[in-house]
């Protein structure tokens, strides 16, 4: 499908939430880019700008509206140049992921992480709704693959049909370590501090519980969801050590399927999707990871590809790597599953589905927390 057939309802079912009005009427959107670019790069003595094109890919992500496009000016100096670029827009609609969405706090985020860890050069941000419909921010296309969504990479997809154990291994290393650059951050002497008191709570972790709390009573509107309301009365009856040791930068989705690798495969190109850092124990991170994997496939009932290390071997790797104690890691995986059921509800409320009869996560997250409490 090219973007010139791309209709509104089409990307409305891509998003699983109402797009914004400029996104659907894509004349507007390439001319109100045009003349946002133009006036940065006028000051710059750049002149001719041009987008050509934009689409919508059907790997945006769950809450966000993602643009694709390229730019073409001239430069001071008369040479014609051209860069591909992303645009990232606040979601709108009645229905979204998360409660708060705050583009500025990703920016500044991931300009803070610039020479730190490896992401996307950014090219600048909107917070003027006006101009598209919702707040954005562009960055510099980053050439890579991705491990898929769909199809969960051990069903298929490159992953699965495209590489052997041995490369599975150093694709999981490799992620590992591109984790690890950020847990490798202070995040008070780097200047990250303003991710921390963004709500309630005296510490890193009563903010987290804090949050969750709310989504807990926000995302599933009127659907009944027991099972996690038990977890999460388990989940604060017993909490992990809560102090500075065990406090620092987390990535929040950390996952293979958030690490750009390059087309070779041999390094991490960029680590992407940074709308759930937080200021937390970054164990929760290796958690997230380790759940995640196991959700695409003991989860959904198929085999773990051979090559990809196992969940002992990845804690020691990462242990030995960042030098922090891993040893709340299985109350995070547990904790993870707790918060990635939950988003999948919401994100079944959103594409209008039923969430009690779509969500997987909900009997895996029963079965990790009974093991849990062994």
């Amino acid at each position: 499908m090219t973007e010139e057939q791309l209709t509104e309802q089409e990307i409305n079912e891509m998003k699983g939430q109402r797009s914004t009005p400029k996104v659907a009427d894509q004349a507007a959107t390439q001319r109100d880019l045009t003349a946002w670019f133009t006036r940065r790069l006028e000051s710059e003595g750049g002149s001719e700008v041009a987008i050509p094109s934009f689409q919508v890919p059907e790997s945006s992500g769950m809450s966000n509206i993602t643009l694709l496009f390229p730019l073409r000016w001239r430069d001071s100096d008369g040479r014609q140049r051209e860069r591909r670029c992303v645009a990232r827009l606040r979601p709108a609609g009645q229905r979204v992921v998360f409660p708060d969405y705050d583009l500025s706090v990703q920016y500044r985020l991931m300009d803070g992480l610039k020479g730190r860890v490896p992401v996307p050069l950014l090219l600048g941000l909107e917070e003027d709704a006006s101009v598209l419909g919702q707040p954005f921010y562009v960055m510099e296309h980053v050439d890579g693959i991705v491990p898929p969504d769909i199809p969960p990479m051990h069903m298929g997809g490159w992953v699965y049909d495209d590489t052997t154990p041995t490369e599975r291994e150093h694709l999981w290393w490799i992620g590992l370590d591109a984790m690890a650059q950020v847990h490798s951050v202070s995040w008070r002497e780097d200047g990250f501090d303003f991710l921390f008191g963004r709500t309630p709570g005296e510490t890193a972790q009563q903010q987290i519980f804090s949050y969750w709390e709310h989504y807990l009573r926000w995302a599933p509107e009127d659907v009944p969801v027991p099972e996690y309301e038990r977890a999460f009365e388990w989940f604060s009856a017993n909490r992990p050590p809560d102090d500075e040791a065990h406090t620092g930068l987390c990535w929040g989705d950390a996952r293979l399927g958030n690490t750009l690798f390059t087309p070779d495969r041999r390094e991490v190109a960029a680590v992407l999707d940074w709308e759930m850092s937080v200021i937390g124990d970054p164990v929760q991170d290796l958690g997230w990871w380790l759940f995640l994997d196991r959700s695409m496939s003991d989860g959904l009932g198929v085999p773990r590809l051979e090559g990809f290390p196992g969940e002992r071997e990845s804690i020691d790797y990462w242990a030995r790597t960042t030098g922090r104690d891993p040893g709340a890691c299985k109350y995070y995986q547990a904790w993870t599953a707790f918060n990635f059921g939950l988003i999948m509800i919401r994100t079944s409320l959103c594409s209008g589905l039923d969430p009690l009869a779509t969500n997987f996560v909900t009997p895996l997250m029963e079965k990790t927390l009974a093991e849990l409490k062994g």
